[in-house]
């Protein structure tokens, strides 16, 4: 149990967004008004989860964040 925890802390420290993922990302955040951005969030956080696997770990959210 120990061993998994390391793990998914060691994978939820680092996320960035891949590259093909980017152009996905400013094409979403594209959808929204420049005072709206934070409604692209749900969309967003769909991309990163596809991108980690199925769940999407602190680091991601923290990323996304940084991106509005």
């Amino acid at each position: 149990m120990q061993l998994i925890f390391i793990v998914w802390t060691l994978l939820s420290v680092h996320f960035k967004f891949y590259v093909l993922m980017l152009v996905q990302v400013n094409e979403i955040l594209s959808h929204y008004p420049s005072n709206y951005k934070q409604s692209g969030i749900i969309p967003l956080l769909d991309l990163a989860q596809q991108q980690h696997g199925g769940w999407v770990p602190v680091a991601a959210m923290d990323a996304v964040s940084s991106t509005m």
